[in-house]
């Protein structure tokens, strides 16, 4: 079975990063690199200086047999000056509290990190690094000014974008409300019928009274002894209640059954 390596970057700040180096099939590893072969990360950026990690299954020619080496590399051509604390499973070594400074294109780390016998089937490598320092060239100059530029149109394009979005939508509210008030004036307020003859709106829980012909009345109206028939100029005589006018109205009002 062959070996694969992974790199995963977080970066905690502009100048912090934990960094994952992962190799599968370590004794495979091991088998295919021999003494002063590395397994090298894939490149990494903190800061404006770029990195990688070496990972030496068989160790580098310093080492001891049976040794794994692991180094920090500069791969760029600056100095700088970082703090590392590496760490595989248990085993760990740093050179944290005091920063090293690595020349471009140079390496710090340990000939002698691991036993080969206790990394295991899979070794995974956690590096935290922080950059103290960086000796940029003009070239590295121009490159950040660039990166930092290019960033600062992004953040004001995303500003811009945001303030767009509250705009349109303080714009959008302001139509709603305006549309809503025209639509409002042009409603007309619900008219409700009146009984003829006293003039009352016939609103629950007032009971309506229907002619032959279809006229409406008020029950306690249509039962008056002087009311011998639908006032309404048909002079039709009373059918009796009307379910269905009561429970229009209702609906008009939105009143429940």
């Amino acid at each position: 079975m062959a070996y694969t390596s992974s790199t995963w970057v977080i970066h905690r700040d502009w100048d912090k990063a934990s960094v994952t180096f992962e190799i599968t099939d370590f004794a495979a590893a091991a088998a295919a690199n021999k003494m002063g072969t590395p397994i090298v990360s894939k490149p990494f950026t903190i800061g404006a200086s770029q990195f990688t990690i070496k990972v030496y299954p068989s160790g580098d020619y310093a080492a001891a047999d049976n040794q794994v080496s692991v180094y920090l590399t500069n791969s760029d051509d600056h100095k700088v000056a970082v703090s590392c604390d590496l760490m595989v499973g248990d085993k760990k070594n740093s050179f944290k509290r005091s920063s090293q400074e690595i020349s471009g294109g140079m390496s710090r780390g340990w000939g002698k990190f691991m036993e080969r016998q206790d990394v295991g089937p899979t070794l995974t490598l956690v590096a935290d690094i922080t950059l103290k320092k960086e000796e940029l060239t003009e070239v590295d100059r121009g490159a950040v000014d660039k990166n930092y530029l290019k960033e600062m149109v992004t953040d004001m394009k995303e500003d811009m974008k945001t303030e767009m979005k509250k705009e349109m939508n303080i714009q959008l509210t302001r139509v709603k409300t305006e549309m809503n008030a025209e639509i409002a004036k042009t409603r007309q307020p619900i008219k409700i019928p009146e009984c003829p003859i006293c003039f009352e709106e016939l609103r629950p829980p007032r009971r309506i009274i229907s002619c032959l012909k279809g006229h409406k009345v008020c029950e306690p109206c249509s039962q008056k002894e002087e009311v011998r028939g639908c006032p309404d100029n048909c002079k039709a005589g009373f059918m009796g209640r009307d379910h269905g006018m009561e429970a229009f109205v209702r609906r008009v009002l939105g009143k429940q059954e």
